[in-house]
């Protein structure tokens, strides 16, 4: 690399190689040679039993060199163009060897970001050629992205907000951005091709789809943030009453959680909280909020009950009550088939609960608590599904039983 950076640096500026225009063959084959003493290097890294460490320390002064280097055959050749008009004599033979330096030194980065991407300093900013390279590419395959888009049906606001970013770092011409960013974007735009060529229908499903990409890669832009919230809460008016919002909100929290987080250090822009981060944040602050709300209202609406103003948790005595041989979340997985059923009706969750946890008692004596109860009815675990599951088919088998019977009578 010495050899090559000693090469760039004073041989190849504008102002040392127009006194020697009858070398530039030379200079070219020098900086082939050392391109070939590179990639020489980088299959012995390669192979090399060396830990990921030190190979990614020769990666990444490799990578600051060649970028160093490409960006000052970028300004020889700016600085060439505005020094000389056209029609020059040596004009067209010097651009044209400043175009071949360039792509020899373009096809090393080439090959460390192709191949050692995951060792390379994230944050350098990207050599004004490979980055001119790089746009060329995302151009064409964002071209060819927004109309399949189009096609399957995605919201062309959701398509607006993903792609923006993408067009800002294309259209400005003159601007730079980091090797993490420009990964972003190539990440991005592939797995939504891959799904676009998969043909997901209907529109609906395939939005859902994207979302969990962008979601996936930390697409944390506050457009799209917005955006989430805005649809969320046009899901959340569709709901009649607050217990089915507050089971609506459960459910989205479990399937925020359920995404896996992109790796770490992924983000569109580094200066924002995780998009899963904020959404969830965002969900569970409005349910807490609906079930404060619900509470007080289930409150306001509960009966009087008992003698002389007091309640039927004050009157019964813990071996008075009825007892259960379900657990606490069980029985709240049941009154909450019941509820959901329409077997009890034209009441509230929280009536419901006022009454099951002062005239009810476990085989186990757990705790009966309001708000632990709600808490178990609607978030019930894999377990007790099952086991309510393997409840009901008895009760099934049971009636089944019954219904034998009463047709062997009628025989």
């Amino acid at each position: 690399m010495t050899t090559l950076n000693q090469l760039v640096a004073v041989q190849l500026s504008p102002e040392a190689i127009v006194h020697s225009i009858d070398r530039l063959s030379h200079y070219l084959e020098q900086v082939r040679e050392e391109k070939r003493l590179i990639t020489r290097q980088l299959l012995e890294i390669t192979y090399s039993g060396d830990d990921t460490d030190a190979k990614g320390a020769v990666i990444r002064q490799l990578q600051a060199s060649i970028t160093r280097l490409l960006d000052m055959i970028h300004f020889y050749q700016v600085s060439h163009q505005s020094a000389h008009s056209g029609d020059w004599p040596m004009h067209d033979e010097l651009t044209t060897f400043y175009t071949e330096v360039d792509e020899v030194l373009l096809s090393v980065m080439i090959g460390l970001d192709q191949h050692f991407s995951e060792l390379l300093e994230p944050d350098l900013p990207l050599p004004y050629s490979y980055a001119a390279k790089a746009k060329r590419q995302l151009g064409i395959q964002l071209q060819d992205l927004e109309r399949l888009l189009q096609e399957l049906g995605l919201d062309s606001v959701l398509q607006e907000i993903v792609m923006r970013p993408v067009k800002d770092f294309l259209l400005h011409t003159d601007g730079r951005t980091s090797f993490r960013t420009l990964n972003f974007y190539r990440g991005m735009l592939n797995l939504l091709q891959q799904f676009t060529d998969l043909g997901i229908s209907p529109p609906e499903k395939f939005a859902r789809e994207v979302h969990y990409i962008l979601l996936h890669l930390n697409f944390n832009a506050i457009e799209y943030y917005l955006f989430c919230i805005n649809r969320l809460r046009g899901k959340l008016k569709r709901y009649d009453n607050l217990q089915n919002k507050i089971t609506y909100l459960a459910w989205c929290i479990r399937e925020i959680k359920s995404i896996p987080s992109a790796k770490k250090g992924m983000a569109l822009d580094h200066s924002q909280q995780p998009i899963l981060e904020q959404i969830q944040q965002w969900l569970e602050e409005e349910r807490t909020y609906l079930q404060e709300l619900h509470s007080t209202t289930s409150a306001n609406s509960l009966p009087s009950m008992g003698n002389n103003g007091k309640d039927v948790h004050e009157i019964l005595e813990p071996s008075e009550k009825l007892q259960t041989s379900l657990t606490v979340p069980q029985l709240a997985l049941m009154v909450r088939i019941y509820i959901e059923e329409g077997i009890i009706r034209n009441t509230s969750l929280g009536q419901v609960i006022f009454f099951i946890t002062r005239l009810l008692t476990t085989k186990k004596s757990e705790s009966m608590e309001a708000g632990s109860f709600e808490r178990k009815y609607d978030n019930p675990g894999l377990s007790t599904i099952t086991t309510c599951k393997a409840l009901l088919e008895r009760l099934v088998a049971r009636l089944g039983d019954y219904e034998e019977k009463i047709r062997a009578c009628m025989d």
